[in-house]
């Protein structure tokens, strides 16, 4: 198949029978034969041993033995080895072609004229690239949990363990070495510095204090809806109240007394109400979270909960 070997094959070759008898004893013969395939360059030798008692009643006991040696090659830039190369590495070429392609081809379209291009014009250009990009995000979703409940399900318990908590240490190892690198760039090189232009507003701040963030993020691991988890999260605001509804409020006096607040201004806001929204997010937490316990409790159930470990097993393949 266009690949030499490093040495030549060896040539197929059958023993003989060979047979031995003592005393009345048992009979025993062997066989052995080795076979080369030029397809792959393995040679599988097969050894058979037959021993027969004297007598009927003892059974006939045979072993077969079977090694496989997978012999060194070295490639050919024969036509057929050049496409099986290519073949095997289809997808890393093309990824590579398609960065290094869309970069060319953005060079050219931006210095293909004076004029800056229109907003619909660099729409209509990045019109594939969306489609592709919307095609992957629907696929975020089933790739995640049908392949954390697959790989999860199928590991033993104690397996588990060890490894979710090397998981859990790399995680935490890897998240302080990247703040602590951000902080020495940040210290270092100062970036923003000196630059005149305006900085647009991204919109209203949000009044929150670090226990929220905490607490909102631990909310997001347990989700109470699966469906809404898939598009939505949950975030903890601070309502500001109005100062025409503070006239009749009963705790003033406990404010003034507490706070030194006066009257005609907004209490602090530790006094002020709490609420939740909902932001346009995908809460991926909380999908993990469940992937992760519905995984273990199938792994947990055995027998039982093979169907839908299949299941998933399946849909990973199907999303991969």
């Amino acid at each position: 198949c266009d690949r030499g070997l490093a040495s030549p094959p060896p040539p197929p070759r059958h023993s003989g029978t060979t047979s031995n008898s003592s005393n009345g004893g048992s009979v025993s013969s062997g066989k052995q034969t080795v076979v080369w395939s030029p397809a792959d360059g393995r040679t599988t030798t097969t050894t058979t041993t037959t021993t027969t008692a004297p007598t009927s009643a003892s059974p006939v006991i045979t072993t077969t033995t079977t090694t496989t040696t997978a012999m060194s090659r070295k490639f050919s830039c024969s036509p057929k080895a050049i496409k099986e190369l290519i073949h095997a590495n289809l997808l890393p070429i093309l990824t590579v072609s398609g960065v290094t392609g869309g970069a060319v081809l953005g060079l050219i379209l931006r210095y293909s004229r004076e004029e800056h291009w229109t907003k619909r014009e660099v729409m209509y250009v990045g019109y594939i690239g969306e489609l592709f990009l919307r095609a992957l995000k629907a696929l975020i979703i089933p790739l995640i949990v049908s392949s954390l409940v697959s790989a999860i399900g199928s590991l033993d318990l104690s397996l588990s363990k060890k490894i979710g908590l090397r998981a859990i240490a790399y995680y935490m190892t890897t998240t302080v070495l990247a703040v602590i690198l951000g902080i020495i760039l940040v210290v270092s090189i100062h970036p923003g510095k000196g630059s005149d232009e305006g900085i647009k507003k991204a919109g209203e701040a949000r009044d929150v204090y670090t226990p929220d963030l905490l607490m909102d993020l631990l909310r997001n691991l347990f989700p109470p809806n699966l469906i809404q988890a898939c598009f939505e999260t949950h975030k903890t605001i601070i309502i500001q109240p109005k100062l025409k509804d503070l006239e009749n409020d009963t705790r003033k006096e406990e404010w003034i007394r507490k706070y030194n607040w006066t009257e005609g201004t907004l209490p602090p806001k530790a006094e002020w109400e709490l609420g939740t929204e909902h932001t346009r997010a995908l809460n991926i937490m909380g999908l993990v979270s469940f992937a992760t316990l519905l995984g273990l409790a199938l792994s947990t159930l055995g027998a039982k909960g093979k169907p839908l470990l299949d299941f998933f097993h399946s849909l990973s393949d199907a999303s991969m």
